[in-house]
């Protein structure tokens, strides 16, 4: 765990204990904030354990209850509940990554961070790559094949490209295609 240690002017040291070097207490660019060791913070997994798996637990709930209050009377599988879906689901994410001040400094490119779910295909011009269901969700169909995206799901608030994306699909029953350049050249 990190130090605890926080300055007069409301700077954290950034030191875990193996990392706590003689210097003393160091913010992130490595600036000495303050003299003295290792500061713990008193947390321990055992017994946070149940009280982590009650907070989700109740945030699962409360998000069924959002939805099915959203959905109302539309029939489940229906247009206007995969809207709402969607739309609840754009919501919690934005909310979710306002806590880190933007999702633009959040990037994987293991995982799709939209859904945390598939694997990430189409990269989008801020450096976040989506999967193809979420590009198809918060993208605006212009064909069969083409997506356009005026701005990144991810961090939505932030601000919008100032061309709309197009991201081409590949089409549903297409296999893997793959470019092979045989042949000799030589003099």
């Amino acid at each position: 765990m990190p130090c605890s240690f926080k300055s007069k002017n409301g700077e954290y040291c950034v030191n875990v204990n193996s990392r706590h070097s003689s210097k003393g207490h160091q913010n992130s660019k490595g600036k000495i904030i303050g003299s003295g060791s290792h500061q713990s913070n008193g947390f321990r997994i055992q017994g946070f354990r149940n009280r982590f798996k009650n907070l989700i637990k109740g945030w699962l709930t409360t998000m069924e209850d959002q939805l099915q209050s959203s959905i109302g009377q539309a029939a489940e599988g229906s247009k206007a509940s995969q809207t709402q879906l969607q739309k609840l689901h754009k919501d919690i994410m934005t909310d979710f990554y306002k806590k880190f001040e933007s999702g633009s400094r959040v990037v994987s490119h293991w995982a799709c961070l939209c859904c945390l779910m598939n694997s990430p295909e189409h990269a989008l011009p801020c450096a976040h790559i989506l999967c193809s269901d979420c590009a198809e969700s918060f993208g605006t169909r212009e064909d069969d094949a083409t997506l356009t995206l005026t701005s990144c799901p991810l961090h939505e608030n932030d601000k919008t490209w100032r061309r709309a994306y197009r991201i081409r699909l590949k089409p549903d029953f297409a296999g893997v295609r793959i470019l092979s350049l045989d042949g000799y050249v030589g003099s």
